[in-house]
């Protein structure tokens, strides 16, 4: 039975029977609340209409010697989970924790119960960051002084290091993961679900870190870590962050349709619980959608439409437009800044200039068609390349057919041929052709056999 649900459980006549003549009464007043029961009753119904009403009487109730040590053990729960929903008293939520942990060491509560409280009381505090903060600081240290739970205080400790990450403390979070990594052991054993996703989480976290300072390499070698972990239940945002990874590992494989699909899946999913990460995935995205020569412009994107002026997409929306209208020399002034979102990684730049080649190919097309001739080095000059790219592009083009022309070595220009145009005298060879077939099979199946 959950903690939202009432304490009397119909298995037992006596108590079943007052929580019904209490809930015909129209109302109850205080001096009728004579009974532990009627009393958590009145707690219950009281929560979200008068809560500080209800903390009180729960706490009548846990405090009453003469209660069953079940409807005890509940109020005290209620109490402190109620409690909880009112971040701005603090101290008194400060001292409901001393309570619960209290309750555990004289064995009141199980772990169980501990961590449900301790759970649903960080649930609510969620909302209000400085008493999340000081409530984890103080869960923690209780937890590591008294002993409770290794595992309960990892959790913690994770819970501290994922808080301070979002707040940007680095330092902290560095210092609460170094004092947790002995705790853990990589590999878990598979059947140990929590130890699993604790090292989960952990490493989750150490990806982050990588990311934040460009330690590419750190967080692969991180990534294929988690991929030994059993497969546990994983936020969204650390799915976003794994997928991520997955896309980068699959780009420097080369697999740049996969990587795609991987990495837009990694926006997505840090696009729904609005994560700040989502803007870095972006010039992923638009470098594997470039080198799988896609047509379909990211930036149309309605998703990614309000990130295109975002400081660290900006330059890599620009070098996609210069890509998909093939301007070479726009596409040349760009390279430099686009580095720059990657970190001026060797691996990216050298991608970022393998597209070039895409580009310059689809520059050179359009402008040889503007001459009958054309002299390398003035090709060169207009499309901010050297002639030996040029003519390396002009070879490929004229190779594959793209268009028709001749290179002339001893003037160093290209020839442009003008398209065939057929003869008029030939214009119905093929009708003719046929014609003449038709009529020799016919001629054919008329002959006679003769054995």
């Amino acid at each position: 039975m959950s903690d939202e649900e009432i304490y009397f459980e119909s298995d037992d006549g006596d108590e079943q029977q007052v929580v019904e003549d209490y809930q015909e009464a129209d109302y109850i007043e205080e001096d009728t609340l004579d009974t532990p029961e009627k009393k958590y009753k009145a707690a219950k119904d009281s929560v979200g209409f008068d809560d500080y009403f209800a903390i009180d009487t729960f706490y009548d109730v846990y405090c009453d010697e003469t209660a069953r040590e079940k409807i005890r053990r509940k109020s005290l729960k209620k109490a402190a989970i109620t409690l909880s929903q009112h971040d701005d008293d603090i101290e008194r939520i400060l001292g409901a924790l001393t309570d619960i942990c209290q309750a555990y060491e004289d064995k009141f509560f199980d772990k169980d119960d501990l961590f449900e409280t301790v759970t649903g009381m960080l649930s609510n505090l969620m909302k209000s960051n400085s008493a999340l903060l000081t409530f984890l600081e103080a869960a923690t240290e209780k937890v590591k002084l008294e002993g409770i739970d290794q595992t309960f205080f990892i959790d913690l400790k994770l819970r501290q290091c994922e808080l301070m990450m979002l707040n940007q403390d680095y330092e902290k979070a560095k210092e609460y993961l170094t004092e947790i990594q002995p705790m853990l052991h990589f590999p878990p054993k598979e059947d140990d679900i929590i130890m699993c996703s604790s090292c989960i989480r952990f490493l989750t976290i150490k990806i982050e870190f990588a990311d934040l300072f460009n330690r590419e390499d750190k967080m692969i070698n991180l990534f294929r870590q988690s991929q030994n972990i059993s497969q546990v239940s994983l936020s969204t945002n650390q799915k976003a962050l794994l997928t991520k990874i997955e896309g980068i590992v699959l780009l420097k494989e080369r697999k740049f349709k996969e990587a795609k699909e991987q990495l837009f899946k990694s926006f997505e999913l840090f696009d729904e619980v609005g994560s700040v990460q989502r803007v870095r995935v972006i010039p992923y995205c638009a470098l594997a959608e470039m080198l799988t020569r896609g047509l379909m412009s990211l930036f149309m994107n309605p998703k990614v439409i309000p990130f295109k002026q975002h400081e660290k997409v900006m330059a890599i929306e620009q070098l996609y437009n210069a890509y998909m209208s093939n301007n070479i020399l726009r596409y040349n002034e760009l390279i430099e800044p686009a580095s720059k979102l990657f970190s001026d990684n060797p691996f990216y730049h050298q991608l970022i200039l393998e597209i070039r080649q895409y580009v310059l190919r689809g520059a050179l097309f359009a402008f040889c068609r503007s001459f009958q001739r054309v002299g390398l080095n003035y090709a060169a000059q207009k499309l901010g390349s050297s002639p030996e790219e040029i003519k390396k592009q002009i070879m490929d083009l004229i190779l594959s057919h793209e268009i028709r022309a001749l290179y002339d070595p001893k003037n160093d220009q290209i020839v442009i041929r003008e398209a065939m145009k057929p003869s008029q005298y030939l214009l119905n060879t093929n009708s003719m052709i046929e014609a003449m077939e038709n009529y020799v099979d016919k001629m054919t199946n008329d002959i006679p056999i003769i054995y």
